[in-house]
C-alpha cells in the first residue's frame, strides 16, 4: 500500500466521504482534510495477526459504556489475503449487557446507599474484576473502548453520571495498560467515538435542532438497523455477518423484546447491544475501506466518490 499524494482536485464533500468511509474525523478546511487523509490511509485502524495461511485473525472485544447498562460483545474476525474472491468473516461469539452492580441496583433507586460504591476504593476493585473476570477470559486480541464525553448537550454543569463513568472509563484503560506492561500476551486497546460510529451507520437530520429527539430518533434507527441484521433482511455488504450460538439468546430478545427463562437476567435496553456491535463492525469496515482506498489509484477513487453522489441523490429522491 502507499500514500496519496495529490487529490487537491477532489471536492471537499469527496474528501469528507473518503474520510468518514475510513472512520476518520471529518472536519476542518480542505487541506486540513487532505493532510489528515494521506496520514490516516497509511495508519492501520486495526493490526491483525497472520496464520500460516495468511489468513488475519482477531477476537474483538467492543465495550459500549455504562454503569446501569454496559453492553459487550466478542467478535471473531477472519480476513482472508482475497478478500475480493472471499468476504472478511465476522462472527459475533459473544453478545451481552447487564449493571456494573447487578446486587445494588434496586438500593440504588430507592436511595439507600448502604456503602459507596463509586469511592476510589470500591469503584477500582469493580473496575479490576470487570476486566479480570469477564473481559479477560473472552480471550480478545483487541479492546474497542467507547469513548467517553465530559458534558451532555453543551450544559455548563457536569452530571454525576458523566463523572462517574469518566472514571470506570479511565480505571479500565490502566487496568489494560498495567496487563500489557507485565503479561505477554499484548490486549490492543483502542477508543471509540460513539458519534463517529453513529454517523457512519444512520443518516442524522440536521433539520432537527432538539438534541434530545435526535438522540431519540438515533437510538431507533441504530436499533432497527440491527434488527435488520438479525433477520437478514438487511446485511452490511463488506462483511460476511454471523452469530454463533452463544449468542442466539441475545438475539431473541433483541428480536422479540421477549424476556429470558426465570432465573436468567433479561436485558433493559437494546441500545447498548446495539451499540457495541455496530462499533465492532464499523471499526473492522474502517479498516477494510482503508485498505481498500489506499490500493486505489486516482482514477478509481474518482468513480467511488461519482458512485456514492449517484447514490445520495437516487436516495434523496426516493425519500422526496
Amino acid at each position: 500500500m502507499s500514500a496519496l499524494k495529490d487529490l487537491s482536485h477532489l471536492k471537499q464533500s469527496h474528501i469528507a466521504f473518503l474520510l468518514k468511509r475510513i472512520g476518520a474525523i471529518v472536519g476542518g478546511k480542505k487541506n486540513e482534510q487532505l493532510r489528515r487523509l494521506n496520514h490516516e490511509l497509511v495508519r492501520p485502524r486495526l493490526v491483525l495477526g497472520k496464520d500460516k495461511d495468511g489468513v488475519e485473525r482477531a477476537r474483538i472485544l467492543s465495550v459500549d459504556m455504562g454503569i446501569k447498562n454496559l453492553g459487550y460483545c466478542l467478535t471473531k474476525v477472519n480476513i482472508h489475503p482475497d478478500t475480493k474472491t472471499t468476504k472478511p468473516s465476522f462472527l459475533v461469539a459473544t453478545w451481552a449487557s447487564g449493571p456494573l452492580f447487578p446486587e445494588t441496583n434496586k438500593a440504588e433507586e430507592s436511595n439507600e446507599d448502604p456503602f459507596d460504591l463509586y469511592s476510589p476504593s470500591n469503584f477500582s476493585k469493580t473496575a479490576l474484576d470487570l476486566v479480570k473476570n469477564v473481559f479477560l477470559p473472552l480471550r480478545p486480541t483487541h479492546i474497542l473502548i467507547e469513548k467517553q464525553r465530559f458534558r451532555t448537550g453543551g450544559q455548563p454543569m457536569i452530571q454525576e453520571w458523566t463523572v462517574r463513568v469518566n472514571k470506570l472509563e479511565s480505571m479500565l484503560w490502566s487496568i489494560l495498560a498495567t496487563h500489557n506492561e507485565y503479561n505477554e500476551f499484548k490486549i490492543q486497546t483502542s477508543a471509540v467515538d460513539p458519534a463517529r460510529t453513529t454517523k457512519f451507520w444512520v443518516p442524522v437530520d440536521k433539520a432537527v435542532k432538539n438534541e434530545e429527539k435526535v438522540m431519540a430518533d438515533t437510538k431507533k434507527l441504530k436499533i432497527n438497523l440491527v434488527k435488520s441484521w438479525i433477520s437478514k433482511e438487511k446485511l452490511p455488504e463488506e462483511i460476511d455477518l454471523q452469530f454463533g450460538v452463544q449468542a442466539h439468546p441475545m438475539m431473541n430478545f433483541f428480536a422479540t423484546g421477549k424476556r429470558f427463562a426465570k432465573g436468567e437476567d433479561t436485558p433493559k435496553k437494546r441500545d447498548d447491544l446495539a451499540d457495541c456491535l455496530l462499533q465492532a463492525a464499523a471499526k473492522v469496515i474502517w479498516e477494510l475501506n482503508r485498505r481498500q482506498i489506499a490500493d486505489m489509484s486516482v482514477k478509481q477513487i474518482e468513480l467511488l466518490c461519482k458512485s456514492a453522489d449517484a447514490a445520495t441523490a437516487n436516495s434523496s429522491a426516493s425519500t422526496g
